[in-house]
């Protein structure tokens, strides 16, 4: 997404209840500043849920952005772990890994990168 983009989720379901886990397919369409679309991304996650002391849960996805201009799509991955009463209690990050590949047919390259991320939960009321 570019800067001063937006992201809109069109279409999320599937998603059981937070502490029991399940899957969801999500479709994510990108803007760019101009409000012109930049490409599509398609997602698969599921969440397992370990009801524990601290209920662990884990979420991994994978999924293929594609750009409106017919450039090369994308494969993007994300795994976390996640702590869910601390998480929604906002005491504890959820701790991730993300990575991206993209081929580059015309240059006979493919680029690629794995990153930790760490989201820190902010609930606003209403």
């Amino acid at each position: 997404m570019g800067a001063g983009g937006t992201l809109r989720l069109d279409d999320v379901t599937g998603l059981d209840d937070i502490f029991t886990g399940g899957s969801t397919k999500e479709t994510e369409v990108f803007f760019g500043p101009s409000g012109t679309v930049l490409g599509t991304m398609n997602l698969a996650e599921t969440m397992d849920v370990t009801l524990t002391g601290n209920t662990l849960a884990s979420t991994y996805g994978l999924g293929t952005f594609t750009p409106q201009n017919g450039g090369p799509a994308a494969q993007l991955g994300l795994a976390c772990s996640v702590n869910l009463y601390g998480f929604l209690l906002e005491s504890e990050p959820a701790v991730c890994e993300g990575g991206m590949l993209q081929d580059f047919p015309d240059l006979g390259v493919s680029l690629g990168f794995l990153l930790p991320i760490k989201f820190t939960p902010v609930i606003t009321p209403g």
